[in-house]
């Protein structure tokens, strides 16, 4: 029997809400089990009580403790009983209490499938599994695991890239044609890879557009700041027009600095050249500017663009340098603005193409992955009333406790905000002294975030907390926020 500290018996209480941050090592699974048996004892339905871990093992770990705990406690003696609830209530236990511990483990037993220790996954699969008309997918799905999601989607870019070769697809052979021009081999599969393991994010920017690639296209230059008839050739045209620079004053740079040492007369060259070259100055655009601009299209510095004895002799020479250099600093940005907008509508061609093909791979076979049991839930609970949803599953839910919160990705906190937020409406938040409150607990510690699995937004933790703390608040119900110093 291990003894609570006062920071887990403030995490562990079963009439309040709670958000624990935690290091490693300071008893997490600890505190979460006493909290299950804590909402136990004092009165909640077990079949009622729903448990989000990180990982299938965590999840079985802490249904084993439980289990454990639960079935020592039927042969225990009164004393070493009353001793055991002393510890885990951090009071003298209720005699209503005694007789009701050692129920308990037939409690859960009579639960279908046991208490609700599951990850995210598996509680999107069995919600999908209940509604799969409302959630848009085939009834009777199978859900594919990794080994198989990694052979569809290799089968899936097979298929793309053999119809390219074969002379299908004349648009997505010239994005591949310019994605694999700058990239080798093995990093074109670090992108086919990457596009992959973010399809999630992308059928959701698709969604965003209508599922239309031209619109997408259109969305993502405006929002690079460029106009629908906006190309490489008119940005670079226009920064060539005579109407836009000082023809006159840069001749005039350029003989100056001519007249100079090498260091300065190979910019006075270039400028000359360019200008009377009219015919050719867009494609001569990257030899001009680097008269003016560094390796990075950074402005020189004046001792590379003036020597001091012109700056002397023409003081306002250097001032017309410098707007020249302004100018075409500001044309090379938009250059690679451009540059930016192309390849990644590339990118994106391919991308879209190569989740289609695996969407249209898994539809034939019934099947789905793991980003679907989130995505589709994620959209079920938008469009249906989610209390309903909880309500025809197994009669609702009234505590949700949430483990290794802090990799908790973006979309799996919107699903958790949308089925606890009966919680805090009211006739759904009850009132504690019933022993029927409904709480939320989240136990995490930003710095354990595995960053970018599962898309996680360690930054979501606090986030959510300040949520959870408000919708309390304007409820008037309890709310409790534990420091990091859980032992």
């Amino acid at each position: 029997m291990v003894e609570q500290t006062a920071e887990q018996l403030r995490a562990s209480n079963p009439n309040a809400s709670v958000w624990v941050g935690a290091s490693a090592g300071t008893g997490k699974t600890f505190v979460l089990s006493n909290r299950v048996l804590r909402l136990m004892l004092s009165g909640s339905r077990p079949d009622k009580i729903l448990c989000l871990t990180y990982t299938n093992t965590a999840a079985a770990e802490m249904a084993i403790r439980v289990n454990k705990r639960l079935s020592t406690w039927i042969t225990m003696d009164e004393a070493e009983l009353y001793s055991e609830l002393e510890s885990v209530l951090g009071k003298t236990p209720e005699k209503d209490q005694l007789l009701l511990a050692r129920k308990l483990f037939a409690k859960v037993l009579d639960v279908p499938g046991g208490l609700k220790i599951q990850t995210i996954h598996s509680f999107c699969q069995s919600l999908l599994g209940r509604f799969p008309i409302e959630a848009g997918i085939a009834p009777n799905f199978d859900l594919l695991d990794d080994i198989t999601i990694n052979e569809q989607l290799r089968l899936s870019q097979d298929e793309l890239l053999l119809e390219i070769a074969d002379g299908e697809r004349d648009e997505l052979s010239k994005s591949l044609e310019q994605i694999s021009s700058m990239l080798a081999e093995s990093t074109f599969s670090d992108l086919m890879k990457g596009l992959t393991n973010e399809r999630g994010g992308m059928e959701t920017l698709f969604k965003r557009n209508s599922h239309s690639f031209d619109r997408l296209i259109a969305s993502l230059k405006s929002l690079l700041g460029f106009e629908k008839k906006d190309t490489r050739e008119s940005i670079l045209e226009a920064a060539c027009d005579e109407n836009n620079f000082d023809l006159t004053g840069l001749l005039n740079v350029a003989g100056v600095q001519i007249e100079t040492s090498k260091r300065f007369s190979e910019n006075g060259f270039k400028i000359k050249n360019w200008i009377e070259n009219a015919d050719n100055r867009s494609s001569n655009f990257n030899v001009y500017k680097t008269a003016f601009l560094k390796a990075k299209d950074d402005i020189k510095s004046p001792d590379y663009l003036l020597s001091s004895a012109s700056i002397k002799k023409y003081p306002t020479l250097l001032d017309d340098i410098y707007k020249e250099a302004e100018r075409v600093k500001f044309v090379a940005d938009r250059v690679k603005a451009y540059n930016l907008f192309e390849n990644t509508s590339n990118i994106l061609r391919i991308g879209f193409e190569l989740i289609n093909k695996y969407n249209q791979r898994k539809k034939s076979r019934n099947v789905v992955d793991y980003d679907d049991l989130i995505g589709k839930v994620s959209e079920l609970v938008q469009k249906i009333d989610a209390s309903w949803i909880l309500f025809k599953l197994d009669e609702g839910i009234d505590h949700i406790l949430i483990d290794e919160a802090q990799d908790t990705n973006p979309t799996q906190w919107d699903i958790i905000r949308k089925i606890s937020q009966e919680f805090f409406d009211g006739a759904g938040a009850r009132d504690e002294s019933d022993n029927g409150g409904r709480t939320i607990f989240a136990v995490g510690d930003i710095k354990q975030s595995i960053y970018s699995f599962q898309k996680a937004e360690p930054r979501k933790f606090d986030e959510n907390k300040r949520y959870f703390i408000k919708q309390a608040h304007d409820a008037g119900l309890k709310f409790v926020e534990v420091p990091m110093n859980l032992s």
